[in-house]
């Protein structure tokens, strides 16, 4: 059952990995899009990635830091959508 729910664990980290390298979505869409909270994706991509690929840690780290600084601007174009239908 360990070693189950191990292979588990490493395979969504993987699957996160690869559909942020592929599509550079945020932790939010891609916990939408497998099912998955964001709490998980967070932890997988940043504390487990680390200790499975140190290589591609480095790549999802800078994808991560490259959401955060647009972040901001998103959060602005959305409330300024929310307010220009009104």
């Amino acid at each position: 059952m360990y070693k189950n729910k191990k292979a588990i664990i490493y395979n969504r980290v993987l699957q996160a990995t690869n559909i942020m390298l592929i599509t550079h979505k945020s932790i939010r869409e891609i916990a939408k899009m497998t099912g998955n909270s964001k709490s998980t994706i967070h932890i997988d991509l940043t504390k487990r990635l680390s200790k499975i690929d140190p290589y591609l840690y480095g790549r999802i780290k800078n994808i991560l830091k490259e959401n955060k600084e647009l972040g901001y601007i998103k959060g602005g174009m959305a409330t300024k959508d929310k307010y220009k239908n009104k």
